[in-house]
């Protein structure tokens, strides 16, 4: 009982760029987590070290993985941020309002997420668990140059009790 959209399997846009630095995106890794480095040093400070730096493809992922937990209304400075999917949590499982969720991705993740290229989208309706399982594929043309057309893959449940991503 899966939705295939098949009319994203288009090719994708090719970037001719040589890169002259190591990496092309660089974020922020959110989940905080404490890590104190220790010296033998007696009287130095111990440093904490809470922020981590995460690079290109990692980057990318940590990015849509913010889009799929943020309600439009969340981020202060962009209102419209956001995908709302909650609305089909209280839906019965069908395969239309699967094809609904999949046409609504691909509206709105390019306009969000505009470093992305969807190929394909696949949502599968399991009305026995009574969820959703969401598969995305995706490449990132501009970091095609570097790499051998890595597509990238992100997973995620939508259950009455909110979003999962595997």
């Amino acid at each position: 009982m899966a939705v295939k959209l098949d009319f994203l399997q288009t090719q994708a846009p090719v970037n001719d760029t040589q890169l002259d630095v190591p990496f092309l995106y660089k974020d922020l890794l959110l989940d905080l987590k404490i890590d104190y480095t220790r010296s033998p040093e007696l009287l130095k400070t111990q440093e904490v070290s809470d922020v981590t730096a995460i690079f290109d493809y990692r980057s990318i992922a940590q990015s849509l993985n913010n889009l799929f937990r943020t309600l439009p209304g969340q981020k202060i400075l962009n209102p419209v941020y956001g995908l709302d999917l909650r609305k089909y949590l209280f839906e019965n499982v069908s395969v239309s309002v699967g094809y609904i969720i999949g046409l609504e991705l691909n509206d709105l993740i390019p306009i969000f997420e505009p470093r992305v290229y969807v190929t394909k989208i696949n949502v599968e309706s399991d009305a026995e668990n009574n969820q959703y399982n969401i598969d995305i594929s995706y490449i990132v043309p501009t970091l095609q140059v570097t790499s051998d057309n890595k597509m990238e893959k992100l997973s995620v449940a939508l259950t009455q009790t909110g979003f999962t991503i595997i």
